[in-house]
């Protein structure tokens, strides 16, 4: 069953009349929107309300979701008259951490919300008075990519299908909050930038955009609205939608959109996506994912909560490739055994070495991230061999010891078509002599590359 109802809100307190005494006329626009969100939801009739809210309880690596009961106030803004309740829907919550359990999503529940979470009461002021004793589900965003909040949509899309619920989900998300300098965040040229993009990447419902804006420009803006967005994305994944923007104001330097996303057939959980949305390999997003963010911003990525069991439970050596657009070779790092508990975080380790150490060349420059593509080998266990007639260049890849010499080249590679060349260029990498004594092993690797945006295979 797909969700019944599905909305953008965003949630400064000046929204709520006791709290905006009169200034909340500044942005009639939006109140009306927000008017027009409530009859929809009431006509909905869901059976639970399914809330994502930048400002719950938010940490670096994981989700929070609430399994007790929602309460809370505004008396942080002066209207301590303005109360919450809501019951929380116990079995759709339980479902979804057993569901992002299994697909290796980070969330953990907790027993409170924050009292003073306007991000869930500014929303929930206008759409709880349409649907009053509906139970709710709350979600809190974390600091972690897009793609983690996209994954986490997916798993409440699986569950809510599975349970057969009549779901409302709502976004809430301020845009960029740097657009004025007498506002209270001041005043950053990259907050327009950043609400005529994430406006058009809305309205045509582009997810390839939605989780690709680069990280520091997102700070420039001081956006709120990418995470609650992607999450949205991931909850209406397998169906068809309108996206519809009902307001668009910024009077006091936020941005506030206010939206409905009407929902249409569902295109069944086994199709590829339609839309502009990277589809490779979670194990490749990782790589590329870890060096973004280390040339980027200097930072080690420490999780992925998108990334399934294996890369948790699995140790195996692993080589990172880099490559740039006309294919040339940028980088290659790689371990022949784990080095690392997980395999997730062995091929993070090696994408920074090869775009930071490779002694071969520079380390990798922030502007030449866009035009990068990245493959990732995972080795399997190796065996010794006696000869290269054991060896095929297309199938194995081949080590070369001798003494305390090492060399190893991977299979499969472009130009290389026999067996002695293979280990010939092996030996070469390692300084080991033609006239050296050697010994083989072989091995086999999982193979895993890079596809362009809205590309299927």
């Amino acid at each position: 069953m797909p969700p019944v109802f599905a909305c953008v809100t965003p949630h400064p307190p000046i929204l709520v009349p006791e709290v905006g005494r009169g200034r909340q006329h500044e942005v009639q626009d939006t109140v009306d929107a927000m008017v027009e969100l409530q009859t929809g939801l009431a006509a909905s009739q869901p059976d639970v309300l399914v809330f994502i809210c930048p400002h719950g309880v938010v940490t670096r690596d994981r989700f929070h979701i609430l399994r007790g009961e929602l309460e809370g106030d505004l008396s942080r803004f002066e209207a301590s008259e303005v109360r919450f309740r809501a019951q929380p829907d116990l079995e759709l919550i339980d479902a979804t951490l057993e569901e992002a359990k299994d697909r290796g999503v980070r969330i953990e529940a907790v027993d409170h919300w924050e009292p003073h979470d306007h991000s869930a009461w500014v929303p929930l002021y206008y759409l709880q008075e349409a649907v009053p004793d509906v139970p709710v589900m709350m979600i809190s965003v974390s600091f972690g990519a897009p793609d983690d909040h996209y994954a986490l949509g997916r798993v409440v899309a699986e569950v809510t299908s599975k349970l057969g619920r009549r779901v409302a989900i709502i976004a809430s998300a301020d845009g960029a909050h740097t657009l004025k300098e007498d506002g209270p965040y001041g005043f950053h040229p990259a907050s327009l930038e950043f609400e005529e993009r994430f406006h058009r990447a809305f309205r045509r419902w582009d997810l390839h955009e939605i989780l690709n804006f680069e990280t520091t420009f997102r700070m420039q803006a001081g956006e709120d609205s990418i995470p609650s967005v992607a999450f949205l994305m991931g909850a209406l994944s397998h169906f068809e939608v309108e996206p519809r923007v009902l307001a668009s104001e910024g009077p006091w330097g936020v941005g506030y959109m206010t939206a409905v996303v009407e929902i249409g057939d569902e295109r069944g959980y086994g199709e590829p996506e339609p839309l502009a949305i990277d589809e490779s390999p979670t194990i490749v997003r990782i790589a590329k994912a870890a060096v973004e963010a280390y040339v980027r911003d200097g930072k080690v990525l420490e999780d992925a909560p998108f990334a399934e069991g294996s890369l948790r439970d699995e140790r195996h050596g692993a080589f990172v490739t880099i490559l740039t657009a006309s294919g040339e070779l940028r980088g290659c790092i790689g371990t022949t055994e784990a080095t690392e508990e997980r395999l997730l975080d062995e091929v993070v380790r090696n994408a920074i070495a090869a775009a930071s150490r490779d002694p071969r060349f520079d380390a990798v420059k922030a502007n030449e991230l866009d035009g990068l593509h990245y493959k990732v080998d995972v080795l399997g266990e190796s065996e010794p061999i006696d000869s290269t007639a054991e060896l095929d260049p297309r199938r194995y890849g081949v080590i070369v010891e001798s003494g305390s010499l090492r060399g190893l080249l991977l299979p499969d590679l472009d130009g290389i078509d026999s067996a002695a060349e293979q280990v010939s260029i092996a030996m070469r990498k390692a300084g080991i002599r033609v006239s050296d004594e050697v010994h083989l092993q072989r091995f086999e690797v999982r193979r895993f590359e890079e596809h362009d945006a809205g590309k299927t295979n």
